[in-house]
């Protein structure tokens, strides 16, 4: 039979253990309760007085009130007591970033480059151009002129501004254009041949259709037949080429493949056209004068009209 009062003595121990528990949650969750009303206190920001008659609560006041209820609470041993246990979040699915993490910067938007003058007006540049004969127009800031269809061979425009110029069936052959800033301009049907234009920026610049040879210098890594250009050389292969209109006298063109080119208009004066392919080609009033054809083969070209 078992002793009743050593079963009591237990209750009484397990009865003093639970309140030792029960006091330190208290004093800790009371503990936490200060520290977020000190921390209120501490960031609180009393208001300027205003000029009212009756003086209203400030965030120090409500706060001040609060810490009076705990202090009754405590005392009174009323504090309401709320332990929620709550899983640990579930972290096996997130994936752990590397020791090191690259950060790439966005690239940001190019900026205009500044210039010490203004842009230079078509009007202002023919003038010294055609009546003051000038040639050399190195570093000139010619941006957003209209340049189109003019004939400006071997003129020097070394380092100039030109972005955004329209230079479309403009005449630079053997024009120096390296180092110029040629961004977004129009360069379709211009004649580039012999020119040169190493280390010129040519971003955005169109090529379509702009005639080059084996003199013209592009810029390293840019490929011309890519951008659209005609390469006016030997072997070339410009089958189905619009040329109507073009002047390349004086080319050689040995070997070249022009089948069913348009050539009409073309001006191809004094070019060496030795075993060229003109099959199907379209030379309505191409001016072949003095042109060195042997081998050319010429079947089922229009030769209307030419000379």
């Amino acid at each position: 039979m078992s002793d009743p009062s050593g079963e009591i003595k237990d209750l009484k121990q397990k009865v003093e253990k639970l309140q030792q528990d029960q006091d330190a949650i208290k004093e800790y969750l009371v503990k936490l309760e200060l520290d977020k009303l000190l921390e209120k206190v501490n960031s609180a920001s009393v208001p300027a007085p205003k000029p009212a008659t009756t003086p209203a609560a400030t965030d120090a006041d409500n706060l001040s009130d609060k810490l009076d209820r705990l202090e009754e609470q405590i005392r009174k041993g009323t504090l309401p007591i709320k332990i929620q246990f709550t899983a640990p979040p579930d972290t096996s699915a997130i994936t752990p970033l590397p020791a090191t993490t690259e950060i790439i910067a966005s690239p940001e938007l190019e900026a205009e480059p500044e210039n010490e003058e203004p842009p230079v007006s078509v009007e202002e540049f023919w003038q010294q151009y055609a009546q003051e004969r000038k040639r050399d127009f190195t570093g000139i800031n010619l941006w957003g002129v209209d340049l189109s269809g003019t004939e400006i061979p071997q003129i020097n425009l070394t380092g100039a501004n030109l972005k955004g110029a329209n230079l479309s069936k403009s005449n630079l052959k053997e024009g120096k254009l390296n180092q110029a800033d040629l961004r977004n301009a129009n360069l379709t049907r211009a004649n580039l041949l012999g020119a040169n234009l190493q280390g010129a920026n040519l971003k955005g610049a169109n090529l379509q259709q702009a005639r080059a040879n084996e003199k013209t210098l592009f810029p390293t890594g840019f490929d011309p037949i890519a951008a659209g250009v005609y390469l006016l050389q030997p072997e070339a292969s410009l089958v189905g080429a619009d040329l109507a209109g073009f002047d390349f006298s004086g080319a050689t063109l040995t070997g070249a493949d022009l089948q069913q080119a348009n050539l009409k208009s073309a001006s191809i004066y004094n070019a060496n056209l030795i075993q060229v392919n003109f099959t199907g080609a379209n030379l309505d009033s191409a001016n072949l004068q003095s042109c060195k054809l042997i081998l050319a083969n010429l079947s089922g070209a229009n030769l209307i009209n030419t000379r």
